[in-house]
């Protein structure tokens, strides 16, 4: 396996540790470890009718870092050099299906190496014990966080395709940072906070019922990203992409 593309997973490790010095050298916290790891991973807004998840700062720095390593991999297999690979290839669509659940699988890896970093924070930096909520918990925030991170990297994918590596990465941090925002004063509005991937309604990591529903609006929106970004990458003239450099 390339190393070039293992080499990031470790990223996450070094966000957890500074995100949690205070806990690992200074007093442990004291909510309960499943509290504590949702909280690594979103910030609870209140509003007047319901509360609402966003976000945390810190897992948003985590995913646009995953966006500079992994955002351009698709695309960057259409540059320079890729006309012979692809005058060969008689249909891109199994070519492109292995590239979008490369994706998933480099995001689910991830997520999964922050969430492990996390957790053992929330284990053993808390003088509570776990209440029978952590493992539920855990599973239900590296499902959903792997489909943000998915959806976000074949967005990046896409536009590096469109406008280049550079501008693509910017323009994926950018939609990140806006949705994050838009999330953020969702509270009173259940509709934008359903379908906003930066934004979770506050009962989402605890009642299966909720969390199901935003499973399956995320699958939904992963699947309109993965379709476009196939679109384009299947449909891309690369003899022209190789003559414009």
């Amino acid at each position: 396996m390339n190393g070039r593309k293992l080499r990031p997973l470790l990223l996450p490790v070094g966000v957890a540790f500074f995100q949690n010095m205070l806990l690992i050298f200074g007093e442990p916290g004291k909510v309960t470890p499943a509290d504590m790891l949702i909280n690594a991973f979103v910030s609870r807004q209140t509003g007047e009718f319901r509360s609402a998840m966003i976000l945390a700062m810190e897992n948003t720095l985590v995913l646009m870092l995953f966006l500079i390593f992994y955002g351009d991999s698709v695309a960057a297999q259409q540059r320079t050099g890729a006309v012979y690979r692809f005058s060969r290839m008689a249909d891109r669509r199994k070519w492109y299906a292995g590239q979008a659940l490369t994706m998933l699988g480099w995001a689910a890896a991830y997520c999964g190496v922050y969430l492990a970093c996390q957790g053992a924070v929330a284990l053993t930096r808390t003088t509570l014990p776990d209440d029978g909520r952590f493992w539920p918990a855990a599973a239900r925030v590296w499902c959903l966080m792997s489909l943000v991170t998915w959806i976000f990297g074949m967005l990046c994918s896409r536009l590096c395709g469109g406008l280049g590596a550079a501008v693509g990465i910017v323009g994926g941090a950018l939609a990140l940072i806006l949705l994050s925002a838009l999330a953020t004063g969702a509270g009173q509005d259940p509709r934008i906070l359903e379908w906003d991937p930066a934004g979770f309604p506050g009962e989402c990591f605890a009642e299966q019922r909720i969390f199901l529903k935003k499973t399956g609006i995320l699958l939904l929106e992963a699947a309109a990203v993965v379709a476009e970004a196939g679109r384009f990458f299947c449909r891309r003239d690369i003899f022209a992409a190789e003559g414009d450099g």
